[in-house]
């Protein structure tokens, strides 16, 4: 049996409490990970508001660490090897994986917390079964997780940096310049300029976008936003921000609008589409967290050759991206140090959740 301390939720919307847990030993393609770093998601907070599908569950998912030891079959991590998370295991042979599309494997992503293996691989010390947020449970000092749950990255960089690449950064960035394929001279807006939105505004910059305008509620976000690059703010509580957004565009709307908000009404999501300009994408990356419908005029999308679009993890190959995030990084052109306003202790998790629940940090990140 494996030791480790860990923030485990036992009730929904109630603060997470830390508990000396137990894993098995890594089976067959699975690894035993020390944790380095682990990165405070707003995904952390919806699923501890659940309704989760079970409980009790070990939180956290956006993460950093060093293999420690591998299970049978293991063949692309080795123990020493430093790694990042991805919250969506990619198989490399289903039917999506075949064609590149890896974040639509065929596994998809686990509510429930179910490892791969198909048992849960965690448990409380009186044998009550953990479940691990997205098959990973990264709150944890240590984790077993499947292989393809991981990605090596090279020795010595910084795990704080690195672990915003496993859900955050890429998650913003990618859905600029991969999903919504920015190009050189276009314009993009960004609705909501927390973590994710600021990781947006910089894929707009790495896109070589020429107009960059983030819209939000908190002028201390919108300043921090025209430090990574906007080029333009919108505070949406005195300005009509779709109509702002027009005006900074010559009247066209933005070639690409990117909803980075942490829930969508279906009034937001039209707003969304009318600040997109003729022929151009809006795509959606916040949560939809209170979208139960879309009320669009089909016109909007036909007639003005307007495409709707969803990024989950930013793109269709979230594994490239955090690749090629990371050669930039590595290469001193992309700011992930600068957008790490706060950093916890594993005991300090519930004040982490409620600072990013009130908008304090850019990205908080719990350092083991």
């Amino acid at each position: 049996m494996i030791e480790s301390r860990a923030a485990v939720a036992f009730e929904t919307g109630s603060p997470l409490v830390i508990e000396t847990v137990r894993f098995e030993e890594p089976l067959e393609h699975e690894v035993l990970v020390t944790m380095s770093a682990a990165a405070i998601c707003h995904s952390d907070l919806h699923t501890i508001n659940g309704p989760m599908p079970y409980l009790p569950m070990i939180i956290g998912h956006e993460a950093a660490g060093v293999v420690e030891r591998v299970g049978a079959g293991v063949s692309s991590l080795a123990p020493g090897d430093a790694v990042i998370f991805s919250f969506i295991p990619s198989c490399g042979r289903c039917h999506y994986c075949r064609r590149g599309m890896t974040v639509v494997c065929e596994r998809g992503p686990s509510p429930a917390g179910l490892p791969l293996s198909g048992s849960y691989r965690a448990s409380l010390r009186d044998g009550t079964p953990l479940a691990q947020m997205q098959r990973l449970g990264a709150f944890s000092e240590r984790t077993v997780v499947h292989e393809d749950s991981c990605m090596a990255i090279p020795a010595g960089v910084d795990p704080k940096a690195a672990s915003l690449l496993a859900c955050g950064f890429t998650t913003g960035a990618a859905a600029v310049t991969s999903t919504a394929a920015t190009r050189e001279g276009d314009s993009v807006a960004v609705i909501g300029a927390g973590g994710v939105g600021h990781a947006a505004v910089i894929g707009a910059v790495i896109a070589g976008a020429s107009v960059i305008i983030a819209v939000d509620v908190d002028e201390r976000k919108l300043e921090s936003a025209r430090r990574f690059g906007a080029t333009a703010t919108i505070n949406a509580t005195s300005e009509d921000w779709v109509a702002r957004v027009q005006e900074l565009t010559d009247g066209h709307g933005a070639d690409r609008t990117i909803s980075c908000v942490t829930s969508t009404a279906p009034d937001q999501l039209a707003a969304l589409v009318r600040a997109t300009s003729r022929g151009g994408m809006a795509v959606m990356v916040g949560s939809v967290t209170g979208l139960d419908r879309i009320d669009l005029p089909p016109r909007v999308l036909m007639w003005e050759a307007k495409t709707l679009a969803g990024a989950l993890f930013g793109g269709h190959n979230p594994q490239r991206e955090q690749a090629r995030f990371l050669d930039l990084y590595r290469a001193g052109r992309l700011p992930l140090d600068e957008l790490i306003t706060a950093t916890y202790t594993l005991d300090q998790v519930n004040e982490a959740m409620d600072d990013m629940a009130a908008g304090r940090n850019i990205r908080g990140v719990i350092e083991f």
